[in-house]
């Protein structure tokens, strides 16, 4: 953008870096959101961003708390945890995907702004709703998220199915139970493999209920 179409002095606000820095990362994935490429998002320039976010890394923050601030829906304590824990599971997977490296940085980094902790805090809210006391609703806390974060991990990487074999070709003659699947394998998609994971999860924590 020239300099004559930059945004008018003192009309940058971080309520709007924020919201061209979520379209560049919806976009491009977070990796692209730079001071240099948000300010030319928002018409400003780096200087100005300055102003109002100290560095990239509070820039990334301030991005990854706004994803995190969206996928938090509204309680519903009126439904069964399981159904609870598992639209949420569904809203946070397809919110990491829609925003390409920000399963990576929840994972390793966890943020501490209010959306995430507020995400956090709803997930642990909808697991004590189930009996856990706090050691285990710690334990299913972190194995929720890990379930979750991997998979959307796996499928923006590229390596949507799990399973070694994949959708290579099998030669099965001479192994029963591997020849009765073979035609299957590779044939799950990654919403199936998903599901399937996210069940296995809600009905081991229902097992681990007081």
């Amino acid at each position: 953008m020239s300099t004559r179409d930059r945004r008018a002095w003192g009309s940058l606000t971080r309520e709007r870096i924020v919201v061209a820095a979520l379209d560049l990362a919806r976009r491009e994935g977070l990796g692209a959101v730079t001071i240099r490429r948000v300010a030319e998002e928002s018409g400003a320039s780096r200087m100005a961003l300055y102003r109002h976010v100290a560095d990239k890394e509070a820039l990334i923050e301030l991005v990854a708390d706004a994803v995190a601030e969206a996928v938090v829906p509204p309680v519903a304590t009126d439904r069964p945890w399981r159904e609870q824990l598992r639209a949420f599971a569904r809203e946070l997977r397809a919110t990491l995907l829609a925003y390409p490296g920000f399963a990576d940085l929840l994972a390793a980094r966890h943020g501490h702004g209010p959306g995430s902790l507020r995400l956090f805090d709803t997930v642990i809210g909808i697991i004590r709703s189930a009996g856990m006391d706090g050691a285990e609703a710690a334990r299913w806390f972190t194995v929720f998220m890990d379930v979750v974060a991997g998979r959307v991990h796996r499928e923006s990487s590229g390596d949507a199915h799990s399973v070694l074999l994949g959708h290579a070709p099998v030669d099965a003659e001479g192994l029963p139970h591997l020849s009765a699947v073979a035609s299957h394998l590779g044939t799950m998609t990654s919403a199936d493999l998903f599901e399937s994971e996210l069940a296995l999860v809600i009905e081991a924590m229902g097992a681990q209920r007081p």
